[in-house]
């Protein structure tokens, strides 16, 4: 069993993280818990999956088991809330298998605690996640993709001069969001 924490949403994560592990269940910890594992502070209210597309049913079955339901679903996005008020309610960003499989290729494990380091995103990836995620137009007006993004860069003393990193900032940002990181930088 994990460490337990006096951090509610921690103890979910790892709960649920440690729990779907033991049933080879693939994901990447994303959103904000990420950024925590990167060794950033912040506050966040949910935990976020990235999943393949190959196990969205899987997982769906799985955390019906654990008292969660999905009350809204896309085909790139599940959102579930706890039937208990006392756990945190879980998201789960769907990506076809090609995408997976070059995501979880350069994957990461963090430790949470002494028993449990989920598997995280690289941060470059990261930051396109939230990259994309920041230019949603349904995007929360207090999300904080793009103070993430730069933390994780400040964080990590990533150089977002070199020529793969530019790239993708203007990719998965555009020409604006390379402006304003090197203004933000400076």
């Amino acid at each position: 069993m994990p460490d337990a924490t006096d951090n509610p949403l921690q103890d979910t994560l790892i709960k649920i993280g440690s729990e779907a592990e033991r049933r080879a269940l693939p994901y990447l910890l994303v959103g904000g818990n990420a950024v925590i594992c990167y060794g950033i502070i912040r506050m966040t209210r949910d935990i976020d999956f990235l999943v393949p597309d190959t196990a969205l049913n899987d997982w769906r079955a799985f955390l019906e088991t654990l008292g969660y339901h999905c009350y809204h679903a896309t085909s790139a996005f599940c959102q579930f809330e706890p039937r208990s008020s006392n756990r945190a309610s879980v998201d789960l960003m769907i990506v076809d298998a090609s995408t997976w499989a070059k995501l979880f290729a350069k994957a990461e494990r963090k430790p949470i605690t002494k028993t449990y380091a989920p598997h995280l995103p690289a941060a470059i990836h990261l930051i396109a996640m939230k990259l994309k995620a920041s230019q949603s137009p349904h995007r929360r007006k207090d999300a904080q993709d793009w103070n993430d993004i730069v933390k994780i860069i400040q964080k990590l003393e990533i150089n977002i001069k070199e020529p793969d990193v530019s790239e993708l900032i203007i990719r998965y940002g555009g020409v604006n969001a390379l402006i304003q990181l090197e203004k933000d930088l400076s």
